[in-house]
């Protein structure tokens, strides 16, 4: 909570932050993979961390988050569990590429 320079909230009364500024000038945003590819375009990320699997638009999704953290030569990493039958994801996995 010390790092914490302020709070810009999605909503308040129900206690869900939009993002956090940090003492160190680092912003951490909170986003839903529900808000679609749209909410993940033009932005340069430095890191990513998922506790959900996207079931949504899920591939074209993570293309977007990858070219973001490219940008920035930044990391990803995910909890999926359980981890839901997608076959583009599963076939990723298997051939794993250079960028993973």
């Amino acid at each position: 909570m010390g790092q914490i320079a302020s709070i810009v909230w999605y909503n308040r009364g129900a206690d869900i932050p939009k993002e956090l500024r940090l003492r160190n000038g680092n912003v951490v945003e909170f986003k839903a993979y529900e808000q679609g590819r749209k909410a993940f375009e033009g932005r340069a990320i430095d890191a990513l961390y998922g506790d959900e699997q996207c079931k949504d638009d899920s591939e074209g999704i993570w293309q977007e988050l990858q070219a973001r953290l490219v940008d920035r030569n930044g990391f990803s990493a995910q909890n999926m569990t359980p981890v839901l039958h997608q076959a583009w994801l599963e076939e990723r996995i298997r051939a794993l590429p250079d960028t993973s």
